[in-house]
């Protein structure tokens, strides 16, 4: 932070009266909180809580390398500069900067020799958000949680949220605020942490609003984010997949993803499945000699008893009717 920073001795002051851990012993409740890895995953402690927060300084020497994780993570920049790589994109992060990050992406900080930055992080599972928040009354709510990510991917994080000034030191005294009531509980769970970070998101998705609403395009991203979704089921609906997957892809709560296309596309997300196999499966009847098993196992079904009874719910009448009523039509045609 630069001398003349107004912000700084804000900052300083707030984190000198947090209980804010040393390495050591933020490395030792890391152990009872995380399983580590290439994939970060929550411990059966880490679960009980659903959240916890921690301030690191990543040096060159010691930042993470490429990873992901079975959790929501929320990355405040409090100080410094470096680089932060998702997937493929890398991108210049600062002070002021916040952004999610979803279950999927590999990702990491990358900090020059030398630097260091501060990063608060918080940690949480979809669970705890779900049973804290209504999306419905946060403004852009879904958005932030679901389109967030996307957005820095498509942009090379041109639109990502910054704050500066006031609004940096007011949202950065309420995260500070978290982190204290969390390491003061520690190991206990906090009956205040839950009201405090529903009040974090809240002032987060109310900015993330604010620069949705001057964003030319956002409509159109959405419409990109959706497309994306249903791209996902098209490219495996005939092996397994479940809703839990669909939402780990884009960084959304299995039950708030089953509403949001719900909501979208006027069906749930297993009927739709069902419905893009049993397309499938038509075109594998009119156009192969397969039998009907090897047709019920390449179009995703079990077994031949769930795909004749799926297929006649939907269509009405049988796979083998079926066929035979489409090679009676081509035989008419050619006769």
């Amino acid at each position: 932070m630069k001398e003349s920073d107004p912000v700084e001795p804000v900052l300083r002051g707030l984190l000198a009266s947090c209980l804010v851990l040393d390495d050591e012993a933020l490395s030792q409740r890391n152990r009872e909180l995380l399983t580590f890895g290439p994939r970060l995953a929550f411990t059966e402690k880490g679960r009980e809580l659903g959240c916890f927060l921690q301030v690191r300084r990543p040096t060159a020497a010691t930042a993470f390398e490429d990873h992901t994780h079975d959790f929501f993570e929320i990355s405040f920049i409090l100080d410094g500069e470096a680089k932060h790589k998702s997937g493929e994109h890398v991108y210049p992060v600062r002070r002021g900067d916040l952004f999610l990050l979803n279950h999927q992406s590999p990702h990491r900080f990358i900090v020059p020799k030398g630097r260091a930055l501060t990063i608060l992080n918080i940690h949480f599972l979809p669970e705890f958000l779900e049973s804290t928040v209504t999306f419905e009354k946060l403004e852009a709510g879904l958005q932030f949680f679901l389109f967030e990510p996307f957005f820095r991917s498509v942009d090379d994080a041109s639109g990502k949220l910054a704050f500066e000034g006031a609004e940096f030191a007011r949202l950065a005294a309420h995260a500070l605020l978290m982190l204290d009531e969390f390491n003061r509980a520690w190991p206990k769970k906090s009956e205040l942490l839950p009201p405090l970070f529903k009040a974090f998101i809240t002032l987060v998705t109310r900015a993330y609003a604010q620069r949705c609403a001057r964003r030319p395009g956002w409509s159109r991203h959405q419409e990109e984010v959706f497309r994306g979704i249903l791209a996902f089921i098209e490219a495996r609906h005939t092996g397994p997949i479940r809703v839990s997957e669909i939402g780990s892809a884009v960084g959304l709560g299995r039950t708030r993803l089953a509403e949001l296309f719900r909501e979208r596309q006027g069906t749930s997300i297993v009927d739709y499945v069902r419905r893009k196999r049993v397309e499938h499966a038509q075109q594998l009847l009119r156009g192969t000699d397969l039998t009907i098993l090897e047709i019920a196992l390449e179009s995703g079904f079990g077994d031949v008893s769930n795909f004749n009874r799926t297929f006649r719910s939907l269509l009405g009448t049988t796979p083998r009717a079926f066929r035979a009523g489409a090679s009676a039509k081509i035989s008419g045609r050619t006769a």
